[in-house]
């Protein structure tokens, strides 16, 4: 088992601690850094390794003396060293190393230094030389950070007593608190080494190391020399990577690959390298980066990282290696050929079992219902739940060994049909499933797979695990495919996983398909089910070039704008080596597909369309255009080494704005005619636009001058014509400051704007003189000043005030129209003395009582038609000779 902790690569950190203590400097013999040697491969990485140097850069100390804290630690951020307080005094004096109630320690490397009787050891590996404490006492311990969490540990220590006293002591060695007893005697040397996996103890990222005295045989007087302490594992410091199942391994998907690098290499010079085997490697120019995305080639690729101080100075550390798989992804489109399935079959009741011994030979077979399936057995069943019933007639919730689910072929729901399941409960044999088939089509590619989920069960009795599977694939000759290789893991909180693997089948005559269990011992309880092996259609997707889609492939423009539609060719290209014919096919909305025949041929995998409307297109890609043809048209090829690919749909429209308008006089209600909401814009000359704050398609708004609007959508956008405001304007030509003068006439006139008037009506003061259909009004007979208003159709309306402007002078000789003054009213004339010169009721001729008055100025008193009194001068003027 220990043999299965391995890895591609390691990553060696070594930790130097400890203090010295030493006579002078002429005896600092042996103190140079001494790199512990990683001689332990198959154990994994080193994770913290001490021969308790204080010595740095080969340098030697003349410190006679150290305290707790003067412990040298190389790499402080992998590991500490901390001794018990009760080595409060170093090896000054030494003497017999203190008392058992107040030892003394030293770090050094040749123990006869410290006293004569101790046996004198030259080989250089430098020791942490302890008196040992009289009771079950703690001595030192080595706390250490960087392991992987999860992860087997393996440790191991020298250790030698040094008196050569007569007895038996014992050593403690605590790692995460499992624990590792070692009887030693005088004189003797010991390794205690132990490799630990139990989760309860690996869990964590941190190791903690204690040795320490058992209470055993406490009183005799023993001095150890403890050398070579090791922990090994794997470092959470390795390259991480974001790889996982399904689609995300398919070829030309880039992957994210990481180094996470401990705190002593960050910032350090990166080189990456990258093989195809994992044994030769090259440099990759440009990736000096912690991290970086890469395509990898079909199959196996491998990575890992090496740390330096600059690109010229020599590797510090290597990480461990990452393998990362890529495959076709193959499509459940187009026209494929299942080569092999297994669904495990339908079982007749819910508790009822089946044995599968071709495909499971490893495994014991518990067909016998309320029998257990213990680790190392298998059976088909319709629910696991009953397969580890512990033979009791009546089960508590948590009596169960494996969880309540039914089979993938149903979609893990209870079903009217007992679908059958395979379950494995992992035992020490790790290949759980094996198929081989024969006579694959040659230099095809074949896609494997399957669908697993963690049988396990929250109870109260046994170790849990979680799920972790491998699927490979072996060729003719029974050797695995590089990159035909899939792990699926699972917790039992989680359903139904997908496991698949696509591999090229070159020349050989036959394969085979292997499930292994990765997980160690028993208990790593897994179900299987839906194995498939099959042609691979390749995934052929459609897509608009440089074009904003939606999720459900529908890309929206504007009407009248190019879309290029283009078939991505990194699957298609790894199946159709030698070309290959698009079938482009085409239908509107309502029809049915047709072939798009202007458009196809061999290697047309773009096409440019106009968007007037909505159309769907997808294509077809075969190695002729018969075989494409013949699948459009439902023809299956007999010949199961056929290939079709079919795309993705793609839906391509344009959402037209229509703008529509009604008016009531200025109030302007607008209605864009789109599928979603719209953006509004105004003009006054349609040439600069201003934004609108509203959003709805229907909207009101109020003019006041002619104004444009605008309506759009993401793809598509509308405006108006110019919406004028509607006007009319009244006037009259033949006004001179809006005054006519009395007894004269004038005709108003009108100019309409934006709508077309059928009825004008006329009002003086207010009051309706006429409704008609001409547009001017003749005004007669003013008197006095008036306020003319003409209306259109209820809508507009303008005014217009017409002042009047009385004589001042007349001459009643005149043959014109100033002959007479105030003719039509009742008038009285005075003189300038108040005497009454003339009354009547037409004006006043000039005349007094027959005869012409005199010239000059004359009062007058006007009676209006109205009521009204009008009083003034009037003169009175000779016409001359």
């Amino acid at each position: 088992m220990k043999g299965l902790f391995h890895f591609y690569r390691f990553l060696k950190l070594c930790v130097l601690l400890g203090a010295v203590a030493m006579v002078s400097v002429a005896e600092a013999q042996n103190l140079k850094n001494n790199v512990i040697p990683k001689t332990d491969v198959n154990y994994g990485d080193l994770i913290c390794g001490s021969n308790f140097s204080i010595a740095d850069n080969d340098e030697t100390t003349d410190k006679t003396h150290f305290t707790i804290p003067e412990v040298y630690v190389y790499m402080p951020t992998l590991a500490s060293l901390n001794l018990n307080g009760i080595y409060s005094e170093g090896f000054s004096n030494w003497s017999n190393g203190g008392s058992t109630t107040a030892p003394k320690y030293a770090i050094m490397s040749n123990p006869q230094l410290l006293n004569a009787s101790y046996p004198s050891i030259t080989d250089g590996v430098n020791r942490l030389i302890v008196h040992t404490p009289q009771s079950q006492t703690e001595i030192a311990t080595l706390t250490s950070a960087g392991h992987r969490a999860g992860t087997p540990v393996y440790f191991r220590m020298t250790v030698r007593e040094l008196t050569g006293n007569s007895g038996t002591s014992k050593i403690a060695v605590k790692l995460n608190n499992y624990g590792v007893y070692q009887e030693i005697s005088g004189g003797q040397t010991v390794e205690i080494s132990k490799y630990i996996d139990n989760a309860a103890n690996i869990a964590s990222d941190e190791i903690e190391l204690i040795i320490g005295k058992d209470n055993y045989n406490g009183g005799d007087n023993f001095v150890f020399a403890i050398s070579d302490v090791v922990v090994m594992g794997e470092l959470g410091g390795a390259i991480a990577s974001s790889v996982s199942l399904g689609e995300d391994n398919r070829y030309g998907v880039d992957e994210r690959i990481s180094v996470n690098l401990l705190p002593m290499y960050q910032g350090k010079y990166i080189q990456w390298q990258i093989s195809s085997n994992g044994t030769d490697w090259s440099n990759m120019d440009g990736y000096n980066a912690a991290e970086f995305d890469y395509s990898p080639g079909l199959g196996a690729t491998f990575f890992r990282a090496l740390v330096s101080e600059s690109a010229l100075d020599p590797v510090l550390v290597t990480s461990n290696t990452l393998m990362v798989s890529r495959f076709l992804a193959c499509s459940p489109q187009g026209q494929y050929h299942v080569l092999f399935e297994d669904n495990f079959g339908k079982l007749a009741s819910e508790t009822a079992r089946e044995c599968r011994p071709y495909e499971v030979s490893n495994y014991t077979c518990k067909g016998t219902e309320n029998t257990n399936v213990g680790d190392g057995d298998y059976v088909v069943v319709a629910n696991p739940r009953y397969a580890g019933q512990d033979n009791r007639p009546i089960q508590e919730e948590a009596d169960y060994w494996f969880r309540n689910i039914y089979d993938h072929t149903q979609g893990g729901a209870v079903g009217g049909e007992y679908g059958g399941m395979l379950l494995i409960n992992g035992g020490s044999q790790l290949l759980v499933y094996a198929k081989t088939f024969t006579n694959p089509c040659n230099n095809t590619r074949v896609n494997f797979s399957a669908w697993f989920a963690n049988a396990d069960w929250e109870r109260n009795r046994g170790e849990s695990h979680d799920m972790d599977v491998v699927i490979v694939v072996l060729d003719e000759n029974g050797i695995e495919i590089p990159g035909a290789e899939i792990r699926v893991t699972g917790t039992k909180a989680e359903g139904w996983k997908h496991g698949v693997v696509s591999f090229d089948t070159g020349t050989n005559s036959q394969f085979t398909i292997q499930i292994k269990n990765s997980g160690t011992g028993g208990g790593y309880d897994t179900l299987i089910d839906d194995v498939v092996v099959s042609t691979c259609s390749p995934d052929a997707s459609l897509f608009a070039v440089d074009v904003v889609e939606d999720p459900e492939n529908t890309v929206a423009v504007e009407c009248g704008e190019e879309v290029t539609l283009e078939v991505d060719r990194t699957q298609i290209e790894q199946i159709f080596t030698s070309g290959a014919y698009y079938l482009w096919l085409t239908k509107d909305e309502g029809s049915e597909y047709a072939i798009d025949a202007a458009n196809s041929g061999f290697d047309k995998y773009s096409c440019v369309f106009t968007v007037n409307g909505l159309s769907y297109h997808k294509v077809l890609i075969a190695e002729s255009e018969l075989s494409a043809t013949d699948y459009f048209n439902g023809i299956v090829s007999p010949d199961i080494c056929e290939i079709v690919a079919e795309t993705n749909e793609e839906t391509l429209l344009c959402d037209v704005v229509s703008i529509s308008y009604t008016r009531s006089c200025n109030v302007i209600s607008l209605t864009a005619e789109s599928d979603d909401n719209v953006t509004w814009q105004r003009s006054v000359d349609g040439q600069t636009w201003v934004d609108m704050t509203e959003t709805d398609k229907n909207i009101t708004v109020n003019i006041t001058e002619d104004s444009y609007f605008k309506a759009s959508n993401e793809v598509s956008k509308d405006s108006t014509d110019i919406i004028p405001v509607q006007s009319i304007r009244l006037y009259a030509n033949d006004l001179v400051n809006e005054t006519i003068s009395l007894g004269n006439s004038v005709t108003l006139e009108t100019e309409v704007e934006g709508m077309t008037v059928s009825t004008y009506e006329w009002y003086k003061n207010d009051q309706l003189q006429s409704a008609q259909t001409g547009a001017t009004y003749n005004v007669v007979d003013l008197y006095n000043k008036a306020i003319f208003k003409v209306e259109g159709n209820d809508c507009v309306s303008d005014e217009l005030t017409i002042n009047v402007e009385w004589p001042t002078a007349f001459m009643p000789y005149d043959n014109g129209t100033n002959k007479d003054f105030a003719r039509g009213f009742t008038i009285q004339i005075h003189d300038r003395y108040g005497n009454k010169v003339a009354e009547g009721s037409d004006g006043w001729d000039g005349k007094c009582n027959g005869k012409m008055s005199m010239p000059g100025v004359y009062y007058y008193v006007v009676t209006l038609p109205d009521g009204d009194v009008k009083k003034g001068t009037i003169e009175l003027v000779k016409k001359n000779k």
